[in-house]
Formats: structure tokens, C-alpha cells, sequence
């Protein structure tokens, strides 16, 4: 039996040069670095290195896929910068830099035992959101009733260029142990007569600006649902805040995302009668995604009269 080799996938948040689409054609003893950034403006560099590895590899905790002892250096313009610094997990950053608009960055990584590895990124225009509002859907049954908050969000795409897009939420509302207000991701999606427009709506929604290039766009998501039943329950008032992220992606990381929501639409690989989904990388003798982006949000707050399931994540 040919042994099969993984490969690790992060999707960073917080996270073009040559372009590389990953194959099937992996070779059974190969092991290759898998570098993994997104980098913003408006945060600090943060870089996550790991290695493929056989399904026939010991997968305990002693033997994680994370690589500690790299050298990750950056480079803006083409002029070395600096290295990052190793602060385990396979994780390395600089927490005083930020990436700035205009520039080329480029990461490479050599560690023992590994091809060197390096991409190159530059940033997207920003694309400003023009108008974002809200509107409430209410639907009751013989069994329940139900609320679900709708945005209405609205932007102009740049003419005459190719533009790719992401939406995406945060919450900041009482979800810790002891009711204190912590940041959580919160999923988003798009109505079904919209769906065709998007490429997906997984947690996040991404597009890109076929249909629309140069045009006002305006469209209408989903970003949380109450759902009560008829029974008398405690009812908390909780003021929460909703951040949305109107994100101008760089072409390598859309492609990464669209493969990487394929990929766990599929299955994530479980189902041995699917195709196999080839996950987009622009990491030269590597894999993996460095990719780029620029953000425009919009804050709305909210006070939760809660009966039951909030819709969070």
C-alpha cells in the first residue's frame, strides 16, 4: 500500500509572488515544510511552521508535526528585516512590527533536514464599507418562535481590477466561566436566493467581484438567531457587541480558502469515494498559504433577551 501524506492546515485570523497548487503526486518519503501566515496593517507578524506527515507516523503528543527550530526571516522590498522569534507550538512572531500597505514582504524558513521555503505577498486595497444597517426576521411555528438578525452591509468595488473578498464577525459578549465579556468568533451566512453570488458561506463568507467589478454592491447576511420556545425561562439582558469585517483578500489567499472550504465540505478527506481536493499554496518547495489583506469594519450592539441557543461558535 503507497503510504499517504498529510499536510497541516491552519485557517489564521488574526492571517503573491510564485503560485503553487498543491497535487496528489506527493512523494511517499518526502517531507516537506508547511508555512502558514496572514498578515494585516493593523496587527503584529505572526508565523506558524509545521511538516507534512504519513498516516503512518506516530501521532501522539510527543511527536506533534509542529517545527520549533526554524529560522524564519522577513524581508520588505527585497531588504532583509529581521528573524522571528520562536515562541513554541510551532509558532513564531515579532510582536513590535506591522506589515504596511505598499510594500512587498517576503518569509522564508530553513530548518534541519528541510528544503528552504520562502513566498511573497503585497497587500490589497482596502475597499471602505459605504452604509451597514440591520433589520430583524422574525418566523413562529406550533412549536417555537424564532428571531434571526439580519446585516445589510454596502460597498463600491474598484474598477477594472480583479477584487476578492471576505466577511467575517466577532463577539464580544459575558462567555466566560465567571460571565466576563471575551472576544469569540461568530459565523455569518448569506440568504439562499444570494447564494450563487458567494463562493461559499462557511463560518465566514468570500466572494469576488466577477459579477460586480466597478458597481455599488449591496447584499443581506445572517449573523445570529434566538430561538424560544413556548415555555416560561430565565430571560438574561446582556449588552453584546458585533464587529464585522468587510476584508479586500489577495488572490492567493482566496484561492486557499475556497480549496480549504471544498476540502471540509467534502468530508475533510474521510469520505474515500470523493475526489480529492487539492488545497491552493504559494510556498515555493513547501506548503501552505502566505497571504494578505486589508479591513473596513462595522460595530453594532445589541441587548440579548436569551431563551435559548444564541447561534455563537
Amino acid at each position: 500500500m503507497k503510504p499517504i501524506t498529510y499536510i497541516i492546515v491552519f485557517v489564521l485570523l488574526a492571517f503573491t509572488g510564485c503560485i503553487k497548487t498543491l497535487t496528489d503526486d506527493l512523494k511517499a518519503k518526502e517531507t516537506k515544510l508547511v508555512l502558514n501566515s496572514v498578515i494585516n496593517p493593523d496587527s503584529s507578524l505572526l508565523v506558524n511552521i509545521s511538516r507534512t506527515f504519513n498516516i503512518f507516523d506516530d501521532e501522539s503528543t510527543d511527536n506533534l508535526p509542529f517545527v520549533d527550530d526554524a529560522s524564519i526571516g522577513l524581508y520588505e522590498n527585497g531588504n532583509f528585516l529581521f528573524n522571528l522569534d520562536a515562541i513554541g507550538n510551532g509558532y513564531y512572531n515579532k510582536p513590535d512590527f506591522s506589515p504596511s500597505y505598499g510594500n512587498e514582504y517576503k518569509l522564508t524558513a530553513t530548518a534541519p533536514s528541510f528544503k528552504d521555503v520562502e513566498s511573497k505577498v503585497s497587500f490589497p486595497k482596502k475597499v471602505s464599507i459605504k452604509e451597514f444597517d440591520t433589520v430583524t426576521v422574525y418566523y413562529s411555528d406550533e412549536y417555537n418562535n424564532s428571531k434571526t438578525l439580519m446585516g445589510i452591509i454596502k460597498y463600491k468595488d474598484p474598477i477594472g481590477e480583479r477584487n476578492y473578498y471576505q466577511l467575517n464577525c466577532r463577539v464580544l459578549a459575558p462567555y466566560g466561566p465567571d460571565g466576563e465579556m471575551i472576544w469569540r468568533d461568530q459565523g455569518v451566512w448569506v440568504e439562499e436566493n444570494n447564494q450563487i453570488f458567494f463562493d461559499n458561506s462557511f463560518g465566514n463568507i468570500l466572494w469576488n467581484d466577477k459579477y460586480t467589478d466597478g458597481k455599488e454592491v449591496s447584499f443581506r447576511f445572517g449573523f445570529y438567531s434566538i430561538y424560544n420556545n413556548y415555555k416560561k425561562s430565565h430571560i438574561e439582558n446582556d449588552t453584546i457587541r458585533f464587529v464585522f469585517s468587510l476584508q479586500s483578500i489577495d488572490e492567493d489567499y482566496y484561492l486557499y480558502l475556497k480549496t480549504l472550504h471544498l476540502y471540509y465540505e467534502s468530508g475533510g478527506g474521510d469520505d474515500p469515494f470523493m475526489e480529492p481536493i487539492v488545497i491552493h499554496s504559494n510556498i515555493e518547495n513547501g506548503y501552505g498559504i502566505f497571504g494578505s489583506y486589508q479591513q473596513d469594519t462595522a460595530s453594532f450592539y445589541y441587548t440579548t433577551q436569551i431563551e435559548g441557543y444564541g447561534g455563537g461558535k
